[in-house]
């Protein structure tokens, strides 16, 4: 199955190239769009971690074909991910090299060319009848997400644990925009795109805890922290922490950068970090059975469950879920 999701991708990115040097651009823009996709194809650390390839394990479990639709309709999902993140790092003033050297007026019209592009291949791809289904969902997920980064920019992010968890899933809602496109396009019935989309919630308060936790104990400085951010690590502290360790933290924070490692020390003693991961685990579990309720165990998708399991992997030692994944060759 894993031979399968690669070969998928590949065909996938292809597309995507093709879309992106649409003879209506200009050639230079073509070449722009073009290089930051192979580029982000490079970075890939996993098959199953493109955001794509839960499509191609959707329509296996469902037993749909992969036709060319679907792979349209993932490099639509594609280009909108990347869409995201491309503005996502030019408001956080985190381009890697070499876009760092782009002008943001530049790389912020590519951004806007790739969510004109995605939303075409997204409605190309989905079959007529879904074109409702497919505009509510592109509606809804793209409003959450530009909601919540509204209030990253504005640094309005909403006080307390749980309004966090609720901004991060607005955050990563692409996550959960993509399985539910796959659901709709395999053609389940409402409760069933239901049951994807609450899978598809659970992956987005995953990632984004993950990302959160990254976000500050990763490399060698913290942008959310400059940036005074309420991600989800700041809020469990503050809402377990004594008076002293708050007051120690507002200390720490006026004397950035030069006390993160400080910072970081007094997140490991507190609980915080301990209440992410259980976030984290909450969500895997979830993911397991969800999946395990709409396909049961020996399905394509085991394959996705194995790759929760690997996420969280790399923060704790995950318990396994009954019944744990089946793998055969194929």
């Amino acid at each position: 199955m894993l031979t399968e999701v690669t070969q998928f991708l590949g065909a996938v990115h292809e597309r995507c190239i093709a879309i992106v040097t649409d003879p209506g651009l200009d050639a230079a823009q073509r070449e722009l769009l073009r290089a930051y996709l192979v580029g982000a194809r490079a970075a890939k650390i996993g098959a199953v971690a493109d955001p794509a390839a839960v499509l191609c394990l959707i329509a296996r479990a469902e037993h749909v074909e992969d036709r060319a639709e679907l792979r349209l309709l993932a490099a639509g999902c594609t280009l909108y991910y990347l869409a995201l993140r491309l503005f996502d790092d030019i408001a956080d003033d985190e381009l890697d090299p070499p876009w760092d050297r782009v002008p943001t007026a530049i790389l912020s019209h590519a951004a806007l060319t790739l969510f004109t592009l995605a939303f075409d291949a997204i409605y190309a791809g989905a079959p007529t009848v879904a074109h409702e289904s497919v505009r509510r969902a592109l509606r809804e997920h793209s409003l959450r997400a530009s909601a919540a980064q509204h209030r990253d920019l504005t640094s309005a992010v909403p006080a307390g644990e749980t309004a966090v968890l609720a901004h991060n899933a607005d955050k990563s809602s692409v996550f959960a925009l993509i399985v539910e496109l796959g659901a709709i396009y395999c053609g389940c019935a409402p409760a069933r795109v239901d049951g994807y989309r609450r899978v598809g919630d659970a992956i987005s308060t995953m990632r984004q805890a993950t990302n959160d936790i990254r976000g500050i104990f990763s490399g060698s400085c913290s942008g959310d922290l400059a940036r005074r951010r309420n991600t989800l690590p700041i809020a469990c502290f503050r809402a377990r922490a004594t008076a002293e360790q708050l007051d120690e933290l507002a200390g720490l924070h006026a004397r950035l950068p030069e006390t993160l490692q400080a910072i970081r020390a007094l997140l490991r003693r507190s609980p915080a970090i301990q209440a992410c991961l259980a976030v984290i685990e909450r969500a895997r579990q979830q993911v397991h059975r969800e999946l395990l309720t709409l396909v049961g165990p020996g399905s394509p998708l085991d394959l996705y469950r194995a790759f929760v399991d690997a996420t969280a992997a790399d923060f704790y030692r995950a318990e396994p879920v009954e019944p744990p994944p089946v793998f055969q060759l194929v």
